[in-house]
């Protein structure tokens, strides 16, 4: 006999779960290097991760709980034999971060759109010039930081004592050399420097001296090379298999895909 039920029927279902459908999705990065000497590339080599509990939290909570978006990504490189983990943090690394290279900062992830459940900075790569000899064991992905802000008073020509340069003053700044700053609201500094302090209430940052006015800084800490207090997240860590010796002014570029499947 087929029962029919109709709009006015009440048709109750008792949902019986099955512990042994499990459905996952994966998420995970591919890191993609190339070694470049005197203009030649002399090694190449692709490397999975581990995403951390720190980042994989992150995401969930920006995603679906109305977290505030990590807007900006950077690229570390490490010296030490160490192995990341899935409890490996932004604030304890394990590891010791090599700051033996050019480029005044960490370099920025810059990303395209995502497409195919892919996003990648194979158009714009993470590139580290090396400044020293080292031996470099693996990298890590981190974002975000501890939102800090200061008012700068005024600015003033302090090419005199170090050419170049510009000082700004906010009376307690409470900021230290090397740091990485944005400053905002101007008309003439608008702009990401590393700073070197003066004073308790001064810094100084390398650009073109214009005329006086006031301004923001905010202090961008996970682009500080060798940065791990400044509330930052680690998304994802990637230990190399084997380990690069690298010598002054060698060339490290990274590509970093990150993929996201259902399996």
């Amino acid at each position: 006999m087929k029962v029919v039920a109709k709009c006015s029927d009440i048709v109750e279902a008792q949902l019986i779960s099955n512990p042994s459908i499990l459905f996952k999705a994966k998420i995970g990065s591919i890191w993609d290097w190339e070694h470049w000497r005197d203009g030649k590339l002399i090694d190449q080599w692709r490397e999975g991760n581990i995403c951390t509990a720190e980042g994989l939290n992150a995401l969930l909570n920006i995603m679906f709980h109305a977290a505030t978006q990590l807007t900006t990504w950077y690229v570390l490189i490490f010296e030490t034999d160490t192995t990341p983990a899935d409890g490996t943090t932004y604030a304890t690394p394990v590891w010791t971060e090599s700051t033996a290279y050019d480029e005044a900062t960490r370099p920025e992830y810059v990303e395209a759109a995502a497409s195919a459940k892919n996003i990648t900075n194979s158009a714009s790569k993470a590139v580290f010039t090396i400044s020293a000899t080292k031996t470099i064991y693996g990298a890590a992905l981190v974002g975000g930081q501890t939102v800090v802000t200061g008012p700068i008073a005024s600015f003033a020509d302090y090419g005199a004592t170090v050419a170049g340069t510009v000082l700004a003053t906010d009376v307690g700044h409470g900021r230290a050399t090397g740091d990485v700053v944005a400053i905002s609201a101007t008309t003439n500094y608008n702009g990401t420097y590393v700073i070197t302090v003066v004073s308790v209430d001064t810094f100084y940052f390398t650009a073109t001296w214009v005329a006086t006015e006031t301004g923001t800084w905010t202090l961008r800490s996970s682009q500080k090379k060798g940065d791990a207090a400044g509330g930052g997240t680690m998304f994802c860590a990637s230990k190399f298999a084997a380990s690069k010796s690298v010598v002054d002014n060698d060339i490290l570029n990274c590509t970093i895909g990150i993929t996201v499947a259902d399996t």
